[in-house]
C-alpha cells in the first residue's frame, strides 16, 4: 500500500500519514502522545479516460504501453499492442475474441478502452498519457475503478512475457 508523506497540522493535532496505523501526536511536547489505529482505505485505482477537452493533437496515442487509446472512430482490438491472441478470457470474467474489430468508443475524439487501460502499472510510475496531454483531458475514470494488484493482474494478462 502506498502512503503518503503529507501533514495535516491543527491546533491540537498533527496527523502523519506515512504507514497504516496512522499516528496521532499532541503538539504539547507530551512525551504521552496518543496512539489511534484506523482502517486505512486501500486506494483504488482506475482506468484513465479522455474527457471531451480533447483537442484531438494524438500525443498520447503512442505513449500507451498497452494500445488502449485509439484516434476517434477507428475501430480497437484487445489483440492490438499486447500478446492476446483469439478467444480469451479477461481477469474480469469478461469473454472476447481478441482479433474481432470492436466498435470505436467515441467518432469524435481520442479514447481509452478500459479495459485494456492498466493505468501504465507495470511499464511507468504514473500514467503516460496523463503525463503527456497538453489540455489535461486523460483523467481517472470513476466508472472503472481497479485496485493496483487487479491493475497488474490485467498487464501481465496482456503481456505474459514483459
Amino acid at each position: 500500500m502506498k502512503c503518503f508523506g503529507f501533514k495535516f497540522v491543527s491546533a491540537k493535532l498533527k496527523v502523519i500519514y506515512l504507514k497504516s496505523p496512522i499516528k496521532l501526536e499532541k503538539l504539547t511536547g507530551s512525551e504521552n502522545a496518543q496512539f489511534f489505529h484506523f482502517n486505512f482505505i486501500n486506494k483504488k485505482n482506475m482506468a484513465i479516460k479522455i474527457t471531451d477537452e480533447c483537442i484531438n493533437c494524438g500525443a498520447c496515442e503512442p505513449e500507451c504501453p498497452n494500445t488502449a487509446i485509439y484516434e476517434g472512430a477507428d475501430d480497437w482490438r484487445y489483440s492490438d499492442g499486447t500478446d492476446l491472441k483469439g478467444d480469451v478470457i479477461y481477469p474480469n470474467g469478461k469473454k472476447a475474441n481478441s482479433d474481432e474489430s470492436q466498435e470505436p468508443l467515441s467518432d469524435e475524439i481520442y479514447y481509452i478502452v478500459a479495459d485494456k487501460c492498466t493505468e501504465c502499472q507495470g511499464f511507468h510510475d504514473e500514467p503516460q498519457c496523463a503525463a503527456v496531454c497538453p489540455v489535461d483531458c486523460c483523467v481517472p475514470d470513476e466508472e472503472n475503478v481497479e485496485t493496483k494488484e487487479e491493475l497488474l493482474a490485467k498487464q501481465r494478462f496482456m503481456h505474459p512475457d514483459a
